[in-house]
């Protein structure tokens, strides 16, 4: 593939200012230096970049990395075109926008609109281009009128989101950001990023310089590296990351005392554990007798262990360990000073000061991530007579996820306070990980499982609940109003029992399917909240012969017509009305087997409340079924005073604040509103006159079947369980 940029000895100096007659002179006898030439670099000039050769094919995205003043910004400029190059060819083939200084060619005194063609034509577009490319900027811009308002009159924020349209709007080949990546306040800013990101994955060609090596890692490919001017390092992101950070530790930490500590290559840890220190020590330990004992505690030598195997600290390249993600790295350190006894301290051990050891883990930043130390743990400290001692550090497993780290070790006094010795840099961890997560650490977590059925399962429920719905009219429901509130109509309580008992007996056959080990209600007793005229109630009566079931409802008149239908089916020695409200139920704790939740928790603001007066009436193992319409925002789906939705995932996480366990979790919403929109379209249709509140129902329907297909409402099942005891059974008929 052809390249998109290429430099060949691409290089800028700015020779000193030539004054007076001497000046003059030299610059006869030296010349000018023309762009393009490789003659040699003039006499006391200050070069901000060196002769530097890459090319860059069409589609890759290319970091720059460097201190301050190591010639980043020279080289976008001269890729941008705002510099000329000193010496060198530089071919760009493409059009090229810059995100470098936002705004830099606005004439203030010009509207904002003058501005737009100004600096798309400094960008290389000509009228005709800027007129098709005008509305997209001024809608990605968002600045309303103000674009006919001279510059000089807007805000920061406005100024820089105007250009910034302009540069991304001109659909540019070649994309130059200089620490640009996200813009203006909050919303442009992600607007901005995800624009960036579109150009990225259309193929489109970038350069990036950034300070922040997690962008960089994010957004790029190839890294290159420069300082002083001069290339460093140019080719894979990791790699060239990975050597970037490691100096960038080094500069910030020079001096490290761990070259002058006497390592023992011998040891192992196993051969290690069972000497400790005593008062003959190994030839290692002693001290020449010309030199002198130190009056205060230092380090004499370290040593450490990785899986196992002892590590050359002397070596600079054995103290840097490259540690992968999901691979464990198990530490183990032996740390060894010296110091002279005074003679009360050999005549009273009572006496002797312990010192504090401790290792610390270092962020390349030199920020302190962790530490460990033996204060107020004198047992893990052995010393002998001579004033030689050591402690031993296990380090099982480092939940390090990404960037460069180190480890020191410092010896201190005995409360810590005042430092003796250190030894900086001791080992040099460079942890990567292919996730997509932010952080230094990973976070020790579970996600809580969210289960679903099995995907023919959920099919053969759909294709159920579909026949339901087609089934609906044979009820007799005079139009989509009757069919919708089949309880509400002349002789319609006959219907509400029918629908119900038809819908509770698909979802006791979808539980009973996808979580046979969720409830015990083949017998015990139950209550219903918000049981209505009972036409649920009755359904799990009929179903389950051994239940006893509990009616509870704020209307009298439902009770009353509940009590009379369960006489009339026969069900009335199992059936107990309770007219109460659902936040004060006058039951005592623990008294239910289970509770059902058919469409009556939405009716609580305070769902949290709602679902701990279910703890609170179940027994030890009981079970709570909810279901009900669901919806992350509430205004999407509000359509009578009273309602109070939430998502289901704020349901789960109300449920296990109140105590319970989520034992199953299944969204039906495509199988409630879709089909139950096409009965109400079909019925509306074959409709000679219109049913006004018919065609309202078709648009309540229409709206929820729109927000459930993007995913922000449903019709969810949630069966919670109280932690108990009692043994859980399958659904039995």
């Amino acid at each position: 593939m052809a390249a998109i940029i290429k430099a060949s000895g691409l290089s800028k100096w700015y020779a000193p200012q030539q004054q007076g007659f001497s000046g003059l002179m030299r610059a006869i006898r030296e010349g000018p230096h023309r762009s393009g030439s490789h003659e040699a670099i003039p006499e006391h000039a200050y070069v901000a970049l060196h002769p530097l050769s890459f090319e860059l094919e069409r589609g890759q995205v290319l970091g720059i990395v460097g201190r301050n003043g190591a010639g980043k910004s020279t080289l976008l400029q001269l890729l941008s075109g705002t510099l000329a190059a000193s010496a060198g060819s530089l071919q760009v083939h493409g059009r090229t926008a810059a995100l470098l200084e936002l705004g830099a060619g606005f004439n203030p005194e010009f509207t904002g609109l003058d501005n737009v063609f100004l600096n798309a034509a400094l960008l290389g577009l000509s009228q005709e281009e800027v007129h098709e490319r005008l509305d997209s900027i001024l809608r990605f811009a968002d600045i309303g009128a103000f674009i006919h308002q001279p510059v000089k009159t807007y805000s920061s924020g406005m100024f820089v989101r105007l250009a910034f349209a302009v540069a991304v709007c001109v659909d540019p080949e070649v994309l130059i950001i200089d620490e640009a990546l996200a813009v203006g306040d909050g919303p442009f800013a992600r607007k901005s990023f995800q624009k960036i990101m579109a150009f990225r994955d259309e193929g489109r060609t970038i350069l990036f310089c950034s300070h922040s090596l997690y962008q960089i890692e994010a957004l790029c490919s190839q890294v290159m590296w420069l300082d002083q001017g001069r290339l460093k390092a140019y080719g894979d992101c990791a790699d060239v990351l990975a050597a970037y950070s490691q100096f960038i530790d080094q500069a910030s930490n020079p001096s490290s005392p761990i070259a002058s500590l006497q390592i023992s290559p011998q040891a192992t840890p196993q051969t290690e554990r069972a000497a400790e220190p005593s008062d003959q020590a190994a030839p290692s330990d002693q001290a020449a007798p010309s030199d002198p004992m130190p009056t205060s505690p230092r380090l004499k030598a370290i040593k450490l262990w990785h899986q196992g195997k002892l590590l050359a600290l002397e070596d600079e390249a054995a103290r840097r360990i490259v540690m992968e993600f999901g691979t464990p790295c198990e530490l183990e350190l032996e740390i060894h000073w010296q110091m002279a006894r005074s003679e009360q301290d050999l005549s009273d051990q009572s006496s002797f000061e312990w010192p504090t050891v401790a290792v610390s883990l270092i962020t390349s930043a030199g920020q302190c991530l962790g530490a460990v130390s033996t204060f107020g743990k004198p047992e893990a400290i052995a010393q002998d007579a001579q004033g030689r001692g050591r402690a031993r550090l296990k380090l099982p497993a480092l939940p390090l996820c990404k960037g460069q780290f180190r480890l020191d070790v410092l010896l201190g006094c005995h409360r810590g306070l005042q430092l003796y010795d250190q030894g900086v840099g001791v080992l040099h961890l460079d942890a990567r990980s292919p996730a997509h997560e932010q952080g230094m650490i990973q976070l020790a977590h579970r996600w809580e499982p969210m289960t679903t059925a099995p995907f023919d399962d959920v099919a053969a429920f759909y294709e159920s609940m579909r026949s339901y719905c087609q089934d609906l009219s044979a009820f007799g429901a005079p139009g989509p109003t009757g069919m919708l509130n089949f309880g509400y109509w002349p002789e319609g309580t006959r219907h509400l029992y029918a629908a119900q008992e038809a819908f509770l007996a698909l979802l006791m056959q979808a539980l009973e399917r996808f979580a046979p080990q969720t409830a015990h209600w083949q017998e015990g007793h139950g209550l219903e909240f918000g049981c209505g005229l009972g036409g649920i109630s009755f359904g799990v009566l009929k179903w389950l012969k051994a239940v006893q079931l509990t009616g509870l409802d704020l209307s009298a008149t439902q009770l009353a017509q509940a009590c009379t239908q369960a006489q009339a089916l026969g069900l009335a020695s199992r059936f107990t009305p309770l007219q109460s409200d659902a936040m004060a139920v006058a039951l005592p704790n623990a008294c239910m087997d289970f509770t059902l939740c058919i469409e009556s928790s939405f009716h609580y603001p305070d769902k949290g409340a709602f679902l701990r007066e279910n703890f609170r009436v179940l027994k030890p193992g009981g079970s709570a079924l909810v279901a009900d319409i669901t919806c992350a925002n509430p205004a999407l789906v509000r359509f009578r005073k009273g309602n109070h939705f939430a998502s289901g995932r704020a349901y789960a996480s109300w449920g296990r604040e109140a105590g319970f366990t989520l034992a199953h979790h299944i969204d039906i919403g495509p199988m409630v509103f879709g089909p139950l929109l096409k009965h109400v379209m079909a019925f509306n249709a074959a409709q000679a006159s219109r049913d006004r509140r018919g065609r309202y129902w078709e648009m309540v329907l229409a709206n929820y079947v729109r927000v459930q297909a993007q995913g922000l409402m449903g019709y969810e099942l949630l069966v919670f369980q109280k932690p108990g005891a009692q043994s859980m059974q399958g659904l039995k008929a």
